[in-house]
């Protein structure tokens, strides 16, 4: 699997979150360090019928905003047209109790606790400790991403039926970030499926080098909390008030991060 662990912790952040409003702006940042020139494009606005729709949109994903008690389980799978080894299929894990919350994807963990952050890279047996930061819930819709200004982004908006779910679908084969976006719901407004076609920060205008990252969630549990993967314990105990890699984790190498 040759996608990095940054990339990695980007997808969770990003699963239901649209490109082109600054969700993949760190994308672009963690490829290249030069900006990537892109032509100027008149785009077209989207209509009061699509307005509408996207307003549904955004309050289907502002609806997770409040989701602090929650234990949400699904698979992720990603493909790079560029490069068909370059390709992930994982599951992940996210649980939330409050303002503490454990991440899982595939053979990465990430537990954000009260008094600590850690990240735990199984495949390379390291494990990263700094301080506590904010809970940032992976369902939460980045700030500012709302109807109009989702409008103003050129896309085609539309909405239907796939099978027993509604999908609601934004496509633009112009758009320098995000050419696709489609997301499933259930009746209950519970999302179920995401799919996203990405363009390469590279070469934007380039779709051989697309990548596709579709999500499926296979279960939401509400009120329920793997409170077993929320103890510092797990992956680090104190000696004389040094932490060391439990006993579990014996033989990875801890790295304290400022």
């Amino acid at each position: 699997m040759k996608l990095r662990i940054t990339y990695l912790r980007l997808l969770i952040a990003t699963l239901v979150i649209l490109g082109g409003v600054g969700a993949f702006a760190a994308l672009r940042k963690t490829t290249a360090d030069v900006p990537v020139p892109t032509p100027t494009v008149i785009l077209p606005v989207a209509d009061k019928v699509q307005l509408l729709i996207l307003k549904e949109l955004t309050n289907l994903l502002h609806s997770m905003d409040t989701l602090t008690v929650v234990t949400i389980t699904g698979s992720l799978k990603a493909q790079d047209l560029a490069d068909s080894s370059n390709t992930l299929q994982t599951d992940f894990c996210y649980s939330r109790q409050g303002n503490i919350a454990y991440y899982r994807m595939g053979l990465n963990e990430m537990i954000s606790l009260s008094n600590a952050y850690i990240s735990v890279s199984h495949d390379m047996k390291k494990i990263y400790l700094s301080g506590p930061k904010e809970v940032v819930n992976p369902m939460r819709l980045t700030a500012g991403v709302e109807a109009g200004l989702l409008g103003k982004e050129g896309y085609k908006v539309s909405r239907g039926k796939k099978g027993v779910l509604n999908e609601i679908s934004l496509e633009s084969n112009t758009h320098g970030s995000c050419r696709e976006y489609h997301v499933l719901f259930d009746s209950t407004g519970l999302i179920r499926q995401t799919d996203m076609r990405i363009t390469d920060p590279q070469m934007p205008m380039d779709k051989e080098r697309d990548k596709f990252i579709h999500m499926s969630i296979s279960s939401w549990q509400f009120g329920k909390v793997r409170t077993e993967l929320l103890r510092m314990d797990r992956y680090i105990t104190l000696v004389d008030g040094n932490p060391i890699p439990a006993p579990s984790l014996k033989g990875y190498e801890l790295i304290r991060e400022d």
